[in-house]
């Protein structure tokens, strides 16, 4: 893949919409972030002259994050290769909080506990539908990676 932006303009952007911080990191003090004005920066993570990794910034972290690596071509153009990884540890207590409320809730739903029964179908597809909101996340975060740096596919 390549950016239409040379290496140094890349690099620039990179600092200009990059937080630096530890993109595999999701923890409980995330939530200060949210005290802080961050809206220029549109990733979190850190980079060099050739690597990068990067995650979205926003107090929805996901647990996915774009590493790659970047370097000038003899077009003048940056040749950009990247994947996106799975933070596999954010992902083990995502998965864990999520079976251990369906569980709980799914105990009172089976036993019939009538007042509660609605709220509890409720819970579990809060839940389910937190699935479908982290893979919509995952695919705007490389999409608005590629259009931040004009990536375009040969």
């Amino acid at each position: 893949m390549t950016s239409k932006l040379n290496t140094d303009l890349f690099n620039k952007r990179l600092q200009y919409r990059t937080r630096n911080g530890y993109p595999f990191y999701i923890g409980p003090l995330q939530f200060l972030s949210l005290f802080f004005n961050q809206t220029k920066h549109s990733f979190v993570g850190a980079f060099d002259d050739e690597d990068f990794e990067l995650s979205n910034n926003s107090f929805y972290r996901i647990p996915f994050v774009i590493a790659g690596t970047y370097k000038e071509n003899k077009n003048g153009e940056t040749e950009v290769k990247y994947k996106m990884k799975t933070n596999y540890y954010s992902f083990f207590w995502i998965h864990t909080i999520t079976i251990l409320v369906v569980s709980i809730n799914l105990n009172y739903i089976l036993r019939g506990a009538d007042p509660i029964v609605l709220i509890n179908i409720l819970i579990i597809l809060i839940f389910l539908l937190r699935y479908i909101a982290i893979y919509q996340k995952k695919s705007e975060l490389e999409e608005n990676f590629i259009e931040i740096f004009e990536i375009t596919y040969n």
